[in-house]
């Protein structure tokens, strides 16, 4: 069979490439398509086109394909191909907690953080909990305040998903 040509590989998401070719000829039927990443063979298909799951995030892979006949003769690999996956999905985290005064929940305590220019703020609640969410990953300054307390500011780093908890006691 002749060499599959038109190999290429185009990223579709943070695990997933596909890959596609144009159909190669011999004189007794092309019946197979071996797919090669990184010169290892992970594929056998029928079709001039295979989708590669299961990747890794921002990686870069390599693709040739080889064709088959119903006499098993194998052509020759194709020129490569190279696609590098997606970057994974950024998702919001939040930062959660209690705030305590001498050991005691603090109800109404204020706690703010400044985000893209804004600034975030929330109130703990009658138990002393707060949560702020919606906060895309980094490291943020948070300040926890209450009437007759000394404020108090921190750093906390906000994780892709998930909740950040830090609980916090305020002095008089």
């Amino acid at each position: 069979p002749t060499v599959p040509t038109g190999v290429l590989a185009t990223s579709v998401s943070s695990n997933q490439i596909n890959v596609k070719w144009n159909a190669s000829r011999d004189n007794i039927g092309v019946t197979a398509y071996d797919v090669y990443r990184n010169n290892v063979l992970i594929a056998t298909v029928a079709s001039t086109s295979f989708g590669d799951i299961g990747l890794a995030s921002s990686r870069q892979y390599s693709y040739f394909v080889r064709s088959r006949d119903a006499a098993r003769n194998v052509s020759g690999q194709s020129l490569k191909a190279t696609a590098t996956t997606l970057n994974p999905p950024v998702v919001n985290g939040a930062i959660v907690g209690t705030i305590t005064a001498g050991g005691k929940p603090l109800s109404g305590a204020k706690v703010s953080l400044v985000v893209n220019g804004g600034t975030k703020t929330t109130y703990t609640d009658g138990t002393g909990k707060y949560s702020i969410g919606n906060i895309f990953p980094g490291s943020y300054s948070v300040t926890y305040s209450a009437t007759g307390y000394k404020s108090q500011t921190i750093r906390i780093t906000v994780k892709s998903g998930a909740a950040t908890t830090k609980n916090i006691s305020l002095k008089k």
